[in-house]
C-alpha cells in the first residue's frame, strides 16, 4: 500500500521577480542593479505545479536534452495571476518573458527553491477563476539566442576579439557571454579533482549559443542540462555521481510501481568520425558480432572531436546494444529529506531502484535522463523519474535458465550447511584520475572517504555441486573492519553484486594505500545487477553482519562462473554510507569473510 504524500499545502509556492506595483514594468532581465527588486510570493488560494526537466530518451552517450519547462494551474478568485487585472499589484509582472520560480517553505521556515525561469505562457478563465501558467528554464534563451557564421566575442571595453576557447565549460561561458546572457545563465565551476575536458572546433555555420553548447558537450560525451537553481551543469556519461539516492525498498521513497522497456533507439552498431587533428580522414569502428544481430547500423560525426578514436570506441560500448529504460511510477516523498534528494538530482546521477515483493528482486544502479516534480495543495509532493542502464550492464545482468528439476525427485535427500573460505580480496580505489588498487591489507574501506571512492572484491574457494539438489540459503558473513582508513559514515549501507569477470588480488601491501601497481584496481571487474542485494552494515567495528545473497548462489548452481562478489558503497559519492570490513588477511579467522550455504543435497 502506496504512503500518503509530503503535504504541499501551506509549502507550495509560485513566485516573480520585481516589486510590487506598475513600476516593475519598467525593470529587464538584462539590468545588471536588480537591488530595489527581489522574489514576491503571488501564491493564489490553491495551487498544482508540475516541472520537467532532462532528456526523456534512453540513447546513452547521444541523449539530446530539452529545455525543462512547467505548468501551474491555479484556484485564483482574487485574480492574482490575472494579466488581464490592472488593479493588480502584479499585472504587469504576470507577462511572457517574466522571471518565474516555484518554490516550497520547508519546516523551519527556509525557501527551498524546485525550478526558476520563465514565464512561456499565461491564462486565466475569469468564469472558473482558474489560471494557469507555463514556464521554462533559460536553456530556451540559449535556443533563441543566434551566433553569426565566424562571430567571435570582442573582450570588454576592447578591440580585442577573444577565439573559442577550446574545454567544455569555457566554451559554454564564452557562448553565453557572446549572446548577453551572462548574468542569467551561470555556468557551473570544474568540479574538484576533474578537469575541463577538451572540445572540438567550433560550428562554422549560423547556430544558436544552444546547439554550440551542446556540439562541446557531445565532442567530451558529457550530459549537459539546467539545475533546479537556474545552473548549466555537465556531467560525462562514462562518470556518473552516486550519492545512495534509492527508490523502492525499505529504506528507499515508496514507489507505485516500475515498468521496463529495450527498443532499437539508438542502437549503432559501426561508429564514423573525424579527429581534429586531420579532419578528412575517417575513424571507423565496429562491432562485428552486434552487426550479426541488429545489421549494420551506423553513425557518423562529421564534426570534428579532439580524439576520434578515443571518441568512436566510447560511443560503441555504450550504443553497440538496446538500453534498457526503467521507468518508475510515481515517487511519494515523506519527509523534506527525500524530496530535496529528488530536487537535487541531476543527468546521469545514479538511483538505485528496488523492487524487493518480487522474485528475483530487482536492484538495479541506473542513470538518471530527467524528471518531474509536482506540487499540489490538494494531494502532496510526488515525482516521476526516467532512468536507464547501459547496453553492456543489462547484457551482464542476463542470466540463463535454471536447470531443469529431475523428473523423479530423489527420495533420501537431507539439508546440510556448508561454509567456503574467502581465498582471495582487494581493495580497489578511485582518488582523482589514479585508479588504484590493495591486495594484501587487513582493512578495505568501502565508500567515499576524503575525495576517494572504495570497492571491495571478494573470491572463495570453489563450490562444489556434486549431488546438490538445490540451494536453499546462501549468506555473506562479513566483520565490519576498523576507522582506521577512514570514519564510518552516519549511514553505513553497502552493495553486494556478482562478478561476471576474474580477479587476482595482488600483492600492493600499504597500510590503509593504494596503487596502480597492483593486480587488481578500480573500478574492477565487470558486475551483474542479477541478484544484487543492498543492505545496511552495523556502524561499530568488530560487528558481525549477516547478508542474504541467495539468488547470487543460484547462479552459481546454474553454471555462471564463480568469479566472486563486489561489494559497493550504497552511495559512492557520498561520506553518509561508508564502512569498513576485516580482509581474509586479518590475524583472526573469525573476522575474515566467508560464504554460508544452506543446501539440500542427495544422501
Amino acid at each position: 500500500m502506496t504512503l500518503p504524500p509530503l503535504p504541499a499545502i501551506g509549502s507550495a509556492r509560485v513566485e516573480i521577480y520585481g516589486a510590487v506595483g506598475p513600476k516593475w514594468d519598467s525593470a529587464a532581465w538584462d539590468e545588471q542593479d536588480w537591488s530595489s527588486l527581489g522574489w514576491i510570493d503571488v501564491t493564489p488560494q490553491s495551487v498544482v505545479c508540475k516541472a520537467s526537466w532532462g532528456a526523456d530518451d534512453p540513447v546513452g552517450v547521444l541523449t539530446v536534452p530539452a529545455a525543462g519547462s512547467w505548468t501551474v494551474n491555479t484556484y485564483d478568485p482574487l485574480r492574482k495571476l490575472d494579466p488581464s487585472n490592472g488593479s493588480s499589484d502584479y499585472a504587469t509582472a504576470i507577462r511572457p518573458g517574466r522571471p518565474l520560480r516555484l518554490s516550497y517553505i520547508n519546516g523551519i521556515g527556509e525557501r527551498k527553491i524546485v525550478r526558476q525561469g520563465l514565464i512561456d505562457e499565461v491564462e486565466y478563465d475569469v468564469s472558473e477563476k482558474r489560471g494557469s501558467l507555463r514556464g521554462t528554464d533559460m536553456v530556451q534563451l540559449l535556443v533563441n539566442a543566434t551566433v553569426a557564421a565566424g562571430q567571435l566575442l570582442k573582450k570588454k571595453n576592447s578591440p580585442v576579439l577573444l577565439a573559442a576557447p577550446m574545454t567544455l565549460r569555457a566554451r559554454a561561458q564564452y557562448f553565453i557571454d557572446m549572446v548577453g546572457l551572462t548574468a542569467l545563465v551561470p555556468v557551473e565551476a570544474t568540479p574538484a579533482g576533474e578537469t575541463d575536458p577538451p572540445v572540438g572546433p567550433v560550428i562554422k555555420d549560423e547556430a544558436s549559443a544552444w546547439e554550440h553548447i551542446l556540439s562541446g558537450a557531445l565532442d567530451a560525451l558529457c550530459a549537459v542540462w539546467m539545475d533546479r537553481a537556474g545552473v548549466l551543469r555537465f556531467r560525462s556519461f562514462g562518470n556518473p555521481r552516486d550519492t545512495g539516492f534509492q527508490a523502492g525498498g525499505a529504506d528507499g521513497i515508496p514507489i507505485s510501481t516500475l515498468s521496463t522497456s529495450g527498443s532499437l533507439q539508438g542502437v549503432y552498431t559501426r561508429i564514423v568520425a573525424f579527429d581534429d587533428g586531420a579532419p578528412t580522414v575517417p575513424v571507423s569502428v565496429s562491432d562485428l558480432p552486434k552487426r550479426e544481430v541488429y545489421g549494420d547500423i551506423s553513425y557518423k560525426r562529421d564534426h570534428p572531436v579532439p580524439d576520434a578514436t578515443v571518441w568512436v570506441n566510447s560511443v560503441l560500448a555504450d550504443r553497440a546494444g538496446a538500453s534498457l529504460q526503467y521507468s518508475p511510477g510515481t515517487l511519494y516523498p515523506q519527509t523534506e529529506a527525500a524530496l530535496e534528494s529528488i530536487l537535487d538530482l541531476g543527468m546521469i546521477d545514479i538511483a538505485h531502484l528496488l523492487v524487493e515483493s518480487i522474485q528475483p528482486t530487482i536492484d538495479v544502479s541506473a542513470r538518471v535522463l530527467g524528471g518531474s516534480i509536482t506540487g499540489d495543495t490538494g494531494t502532496g509532493w510526488t515525482a516521476q523519474l526516467l532512468t536507464y542502464i547501459p547496453a553492456k550492464e543489462w547484457e551482464d545482468a542476463e542470466t540463463p535458465e535454471p536447470p531443469e528439476p529431475p523428473v523423479i525427485p530423489p527420495v533420501n535427500t537431507q539439508q546440510v550447511t556448508r561454509t567456503y573460505d574467502c581465498l582471495k580480496d582487494a581493495r580497489l580505489a578511485l582518488s582523482g584520475s589514479l585508479e588504484g588498487g590493495n591486495g594484501l591489507d587487513t582493512t578495505i574501506p568501502i565508500g567515499y572517504i576524503n575525495g576517494t571512492k572504495n570497492r571491495a572484491v571478494l573470491g572463495f574457494q570453489s563450490i562444489p555441486w556434486t549431488k546438490v539438489v538445490s540451494v536453499d540459503k546462501a549468506e555473506l558473513l562479513l566483520t565490519v573492519g576498523s576507522e582506521s582508513c577512514g570514519a564510518f559514515g552516519s549511514s553505513p549501507k553497502i552493495s553486494v553484486a556478482r562478478l561476471t569477470g576474474s580477479f587476482t588480488e595482488g600483492t600492493y601491501d600499504v597500510a590503509c594505500g593504494f596503487g596502480s601497481s597492483n593486480a587488481v584496481v578500480y573500478p574492477g571487474p565487470s558486475v551483474t545487477s542479477s541478484g544484487k542485494v543492498t543492505a545496511s552494515m552495523p556502524a561499530s567495528s568488530g560487528s558481525k553482519k549477516t547478508i542474504v545473497i541467495t539468488e547470487i548462489a543460484r547462479a552459481w548452481f546454474g553454471g555462471q562462473k564463480q568469479n566472486g562478489l563486489k561489494l559497493n558503497s550504497a552511495g559512492e559519492d557520498s561520506g553518509s554510507y561508508t564502512t569498513s570490513i576485516y580482509s581474509r588477511h586479518h590475524g583472526t579467522v573469525g573476522n575474515r569473510p566467508q560464504l554460508r550455504l544452506t543446501l539440500t543435497v542427495e544422501v
